[in-house]
């Protein structure tokens, strides 16, 4: 090989080298970018991490002050009934959840003392109808004050399973004194006139006319008392 072909091989090679310096130094910048974008991923994952613990133990914040408000809500209503004797709870199964079980039930437990001695049951198949409707519009009224609600609250023959006088008189008397207190309006309808009409600000009477069709007319107590033929013995409802 003599001087002028291994000029022209060098200048070849000299090319070649050139264009591998300059893909080296292409994959060297491609790789710096994908670290600094795998070294961003991972502190944006950090983040996202601590954010979800962070968002889970808000979560479970909101959820324990939920059920607290539940309880103390549903509990208060059920002891102006049916007295002090009784509570409201839930079971959320937090200690199977602490142990790695994936359970997610949280049931109604109701607390009363029965000769002498405290029993906890379920609502359902366990308790009355009567007490399974009071802690049913507790429920309903505790969710409407805790998201803050105002407007009036409509009761369609509510309740109708409390057939006792006198837990019927409380209710009466409560949902009156909670209507104040918490300046609600209950509208309702109910066949206890000689009860709920005594509390109530106003009373609209559904009744036949000569021609049989329905008509509604506002009454006083009195008048509609002494229409049904039914005397007023239930001062209690005043008393309280």
């Amino acid at each position: 090989m003599n001087l002028s072909e291994c000029k022209q091989f060098l200048d070849i090679h000299k090319v070649d080298l050139n264009t591998q310096v300059n893909l080296r130094d292409d994959l060297s910048e491609r790789i710096k970018a994908l670290e600094s974008k795998i070294s961003d991923n991972k502190s944006l994952k950090n983040k996202l991490i601590k954010s979800v613990a962070l968002l889970n133990r808000i979560a479970l914040e909101k959820k324990k002050e939920f059920f607290d408000f539940l309880e103390v809500t549903a509990t208060t209503f059920l002891q102006e009934i049916y007295g002090q004797d009784y509570a409201v709870s839930f079971d959320k199964h937090d200690e199977q959840r602490e142990k790695g079980k994936n359970d997610f039930k949280c049931e109604i437990r109701i607390k009363s003392v029965y000769n002498g001695s405290i029993l906890e049951t379920g609502v359902v198949n366990s308790r009355g109808g009567g007490l399974i409707e009071v802690v049913g519009l507790s429920f309903s009224l505790a969710l409407l004050k805790f998201k803050g609600y105002k407007g009036p609250v409509l009761l369609d023959e509510t309740l109708k399973h409390l057939s006792a006088d006198d837990k019927i008189v409380n209710l009466a008397s409560f949902l009156k004194e909670y209507s104040e207190s918490e300046d609600i309006q209950f509208i309702f309808t109910s066949h206890r006139a000689d009860v709920f009409g005594k509390p109530a600000n106003t009373i609209f009477q559904v009744k036949h006319n000569d021609e049989k069709h329905a008509v509604v007319i506002e009454v006083g107590y009195d008048d509609l008392m002494n229409e049904i033929n039914l005397s007023e013995d239930l001062e209690t409802i005043n008393e309280r």
